[in-house]
């Protein structure tokens, strides 16, 4: 389900007071519809220009939503932003102003005129206008608006700029915060959308499918369950940063008591032994998180080869409509006197080494039509005068031919490539139930050593707090661990539903300019 869009079209911008251009203090440029080229040598400020008109259209925003946590596990949703002084450490202060600096722009959100005014100091939208009318609303510094509450937003004026954005583009702010930076934005670093790590996130390609060839919606199902479960996984992380501090202060009351103890005393105390077999534990928890997480991974990396394979069949499907169109044009020209189905009977000929009347082996038959095909297998009559127009059209077949063995190349390759993945993922299965077998023996070793110290009398029962301790954020780490997965079966889900649609679309456009190229 795709869906129409309407991008910013940027009519022109104004910047005042800002003292990097000492010659320009009052500055207007109207933007020319197609290319618009900003020139200069090094040092001049071209950049600092374009991010003034990102920053015009969207503020100091660098990412959309996300979540975050505090040190208490408390849940933080909020924005990534640029450093507040971005545009001021850039000013020249020894230039006298009268003024703040501002940027205005004017720009066309479908068939609406907006207008809008940002201080490039204080980081405040301080004026609105749709369609030459000023729109009332509280100013405030970006950074504070981030703060407020969603109720609290409501009569801001950046809140009514983005109610203007949802409704005459149909993108959520959050989505042209994404465009803009990600698509639009072509920054120094020189990424764009033809390529991305794919560590790192977003993945612009899939994003760009994900949200706007399908039911915008189900991304935001999909993107709420992926914050969701990074919020768990970082939760399940800082348990665990805990679990390794108490067991570091166990690890050093063993020592102590090793070297002030008899040894053959000490292993027999079960606490001691407590120590050891918690520490293989979370040895044990970190391999096995790892194991998922190379798992996931590789499989990750199967579905986008699957995919590749996917489009890449496409074409190849394509090509082969073209070369039976040339086929069935090349026959009609050869044969147009002869039997329908003489073709056929060559094939056969060449493929099953018969004679296709009276279907006995024939070696002779098959050297006759390969090294005379321009003359009747059954009588032997001249049946074809290559023409310049045959030539052309064998040379287009041949031409296309090889195009479609390298792209069944490429399919055979990426094939076997998810036959070496799938075996490392084999690997990986093997290893996680091993560990996992000895996960659940040294559990049950630690219940028994549970139960032995819980009743035993010795001095070594004052470590006891620290070892329930650990055991209070084992379990809090794996309902974290289990919340996370349940969000991320929640985003396998939706992903499967998105990439079917999106297997859909891919399908129908090809359909589409299949016809218009027949």
């Amino acid at each position: 389900m795709s869906r129409q869009i309407y991008l910013p079209e940027l009519l022109s911008i104004n910047i005042k007071n800002y003292t990097l251009y000492p010659n320009g203090l009052d500055y207007t440029f109207d933007f020319v519809k197609g290319v618009n080229l900003v020139l200069g040598g090094n040092g001049m400020g071209k950049t600092t220009f374009v991010n003034i008109i990102r920053f015009a259209i969207l503020g100091l925003y660098k990412k959309p939503f996300g979540y975050t946590r505090t040190y208490q596990g408390n849940i933080i949703e909020k924005r990534q932003l640029f450093p507040q002084k971005y545009f001021s450490n850039r000013m020249d202060d020894s230039i006298p102003t009268d003024a703040s600096p501002t940027v205005s722009i004017s720009m066309k959100l479908n068939n609406v005129t907006v207008e809008l005014t940002r201080d490039l100091s204080s980081i405040t939208l301080t004026q609105l206008k749709v369609d030459g009318a000023e729109l009332p609303g509280t100013l405030i510094n970006q950074f504070s608006y981030e703060k407020l509450s969603d109720t609290a937003k409501i009569n801001t004026l950046p809140y009514k700029y983005e109610r203007i954005i949802k409704d005459n583009t149909n993108l959520e702010f959050d989505d042209l915060i994404f465009f803009v930076n990600e698509v639009l934005f072509f920054g120094e670093d020189h990424k764009t959308i033809l390529w991305n790590d794919g560590d790192v996130f977003p993945d612009v390609q899939s994003e760009l499918f994900n949200k706007y060839f399908n039911d915008p919606d189900l991304d935001k199902k999909r993107q709420e369950a992926i914050r969701k479960a990074k919020y768990f996984d970082s939760l399940s992380r800082h348990s665990s940063e805990d679990m390794r501090a108490i067991n570091k202060v166990l690890s050093k009351m063993k020592d102590t008591s090793i070297s002030t103890a008899h040894s053959t005393a000490n292993q027999r105390n079960p606490a001691l032994a407590l120590i050891n077999l918690k520490g293989r534990l979370e040895e044990m928890d970190a391999r096995l998180a790892s194991v998922q997480k190379e798992r996931a991974s590789k499989s990750q990396d199967i579905s986008l080869l699957q995919n590749e394979i996917n489009k890449i069949s496409l074409s190849a499907n394509d090509i082969d409509k073209q070369l039976k169109q040339i086929e069935e044009q090349l026959n009609n020209r050869i044969w147009e006197t002869l039997h329908p189905s003489y073709h056929v009977f060559i094939k056969n000929i060449q493929l099953n080494h018969i004679c296709p009347m009276c279907n006995q082996p024939n070696d002779e038959l098959v050297e006759k039509v390969t090294n005379n095909s321009n003359s009747c297998f059954a009588c032997n009559s001249p049946i074809n005068e290559n023409t310049e127009d045959d030539t052309i059209l064998r040379n287009r077949f041949n031409e296309i031919n090889i195009q479609r063995k390298t792209l069944y190349q490429s399919i055979n390759s990426k094939k076997k490539t998810i036959q070496n993945i799938e075996q490392q993922i084999i690997s990986l299965d093997s290893e996680f139930t091993k560990i996992e077998l000895e996960r659940r023996i040294i559990q049950q070793k630690v219940r028994e050593l549970e139960y032995e110290n819980a009743m035993s009398d010795n001095s070594q029962n004052s470590i006891q707090p620290f070892l329930d301790e650990v055991n209070r954020l084992t379990q809090q780490k794996e309902a974290y661990q289990k919340q996370r997965d349940e969000q991320y079966n929640i985003v396998k889900s939706i992903s499967n539903e998105i990439e079917d649609v999106i297997t859909a679309n891919v399908h129908k456009f090809s359909s589409i300019f299949d016809v218009v190229l027949g």
